[in-house]
């Protein structure tokens, strides 16, 4: 009987570089687990630059919130949370500090959870969303 794949999430909602600057944990994660599933989630639009990566199994897109109207991005908030929650990751990296991704990672259920640490969001709904804190790296760059 073989092993569980391990399955990862690794939420980055910044820009095409941000985007593309999540490659080296990708080829970590495929290193130590090369069995892995891993899913990135973007902003609409910035996902496109890593669509030929085969080490990613899926690019989840989620709205920047300026885009749309406030229905329009709760109906759509809402069913990416409910996607989250559905899909069993084991993993969650959450390489950003959007209050969003609090609460994406509390709909993790069961997984181990990383959030990047933020002098603005050491509140106790940010800390307690996530597994571990990673220190922030400074001058704005993780």
């Amino acid at each position: 009987m073989g092993e569980k794949r391990q399955r990862f999430l690794i939420a980055v909602l910044r820009f095409h570089g941000d985007v593309l600057l999540t490659t080296p944990v990708i080829g970590e994660i495929k290193r130590i687990y090369p069995d892995s599933i891993i899913d990135l989630l973007v902003y609409s639009g910035t996902g496109s630059i890593l669509k030929f990566d085969d080490r990613i199994n899926s690019v989840l897109e989620a709205e920047a919130s300026a885009d749309s109207n406030f229905i329009k991005i709760a109906f759509k908030e809402i069913l990416l949370l409910r996607k989250l929650s559905n899909t069993k990751y084991d993993f969650g990296i959450f390489l950003t500090t959007q209050w969003r991704m609090a609460l994406m990672a509390r709909c993790l259920k069961g997984a181990r959870t990383t959030g990047v640490d933020d002098l603005k969001r050491r509140k106790p709904f940010w800390i307690k969303s996530f597994s571990s804190i990673s220190p922030e790296a400074g001058d704005g760059h993780i």
